[in-house]
């Protein structure tokens, strides 16, 4: 299951380095396949914001209906016939 409004914070570390200048600290996200970073903004005082976005892959799948019967019989076909796609989906959280 996806969460959204992910937070965290980075307590106790360290303002200087070992020759007393201020660090100023950032956030990077590593990049994934399934998310595009859209936005990052904030600093340390206000926070930061990292605003993701996803497209959902999309895929087109086509269906054929061939009739075997002779053509004397196509008085036997149905006016009509549905087809129905059926999807399984594979629940990651039981892996």
């Amino acid at each position: 299951m996806l969460h959204n409004n992910w937070q965290a914070s980075f307590s106790n570390l360290d303002k200087y380095d070992s020759y007393d200048n201020e660090i100023a600290y950032t956030v990077a996200e590593k990049q994934s396949q399934q998310a595009t970073i859209r936005q990052r903004h904030g600093d340390m005082t206000s926070g930061f914001v990292v605003t993701n976005s996803h497209t959902h892959e999309t895929l087109t799948v086509a269906s054929t209906k061939t009739w075997m019967m002779q053509t004397t019989k196509l008085m036997l076909r149905p006016a009509s016939i549905t087809v129905r796609l059926m999807k399984s989906v594979v629940d990651e959280s039981t892996c």
